[in-house]
């Protein structure tokens, strides 16, 4: 009974536009309209960090450390 539920809770669209909510507030933090973001988590602290795009590397807002690995796309 609860897989089933599991099942059908996945299969439906989600109730909010996670990624159209952040690319709006940090669009507004920086000032601009549009802006692509990518989130990626830190292999040292695992610490889930925002980098707005396009962006060369990102650091980690916790420990801050340097993350220049794959490009952030999606």
């Amino acid at each position: 009974m609860l897989l089933e539920r599991i099942a059908t809770a996945a299969s439906k669209e989600p109730e909010f536009d996670w990624d159209r909510y952040y690319g709006w507030l940090y669009g507004e933090l920086a000032g601009k309209d549009d802006v692509e973001i990518a989130f990626w988590a830190c292999r040292n602290c695992n610490t889930v960090n925002v980098s707005c795009l396009p962006a060369r590397y990102g650091k980690c807002s916790e420990c801050k450390l340097i993350h220049m690995g794959h490009p952030f796309r999606r």
